[in-house]
């Protein structure tokens, strides 16, 4: 289990400091200076890397045999957060 919870730990770290570029610097500069590059290069490799998040996680949940609902927490826990973010703010 040691080995996978790394694995899980090195992939997410990874995933979320792509997601922090894609959504800081990749956003505004395609919407507000209009230069799309970051945002056509680095979302692509968010969504690959993504994946292998998710590969990541069912590893995880096979080794300490987590149930279906612990893993797909797991696997939508990003997603859950951001939605709870953006709706208080309206």
């Amino acid at each position: 289990m040691g080995g996978a919870l790394q694995r899980y730990r090195a992939i997410a770290y990874v995933v979320g400091v792509v997601l922090i570029l894609l959504v800081v610097v990749g956003m505004p500069l395609k919407y507000i200076w209009d230069e799309p590059a970051v945002v056509e290069t680095v979302g692509p490799a968010h969504g690959f890397l993504y994946m292998i998040y998710l590969v990541a996680v069912f590893d995880l949940a096979r080794r300490t045999r987590w149930g279906c609902a612990a893993c797909f927490w797991s696997c939508s826990r990003a997603r859950s957060r951001l939605c709870r973010s953006t709706r208080s703010g309206s």
